[in-house]
């Protein structure tokens, strides 16, 4: 008999979130905000789609599922982008949740 065991980080979930800033939208865009860093980061309206996903904590495919039902399926590759963007702009975290 073969038993099947999974580690327990195996079973853990990437999910992303909105750091706190201030921020204002403008149009079909949003301002952030950055007092610490004294930063004013502009947000185009697709990454200011996936901003205003991310008041709550989503996985990065609700994330995609979410851009695509809105822009259309071949759209996708412009979430990951978008995502990729607010991650290095640090106004996104990453965190593992189960």
């Amino acid at each position: 008999m073969i038993y099947w065991t999974r580690s327990k980080k195996s079973l853990k979930m990437i999910h992303f979130k909105q750091k706190k800033f201030v921020s204002e939208t403008v149009g079909s865009d949003i301002l952030i905000i950055d007092h610490q860093q004294g930063l004013l980061i502009t947000l185009n309206q697709t990454s200011s789609f996936v901003w205003n996903l991310l008041k709550t904590p989503k996985t990065k495919l609700e994330i995609i599922e979410k851009f695509s039902h809105k822009y259309g399926k071949d759209k996708s590759e412009d979430a990951k982008t978008a995502l990729r963007k607010l991650l290095a702009s640090g106004v996104i975290v990453k965190f593992e949740s189960d």
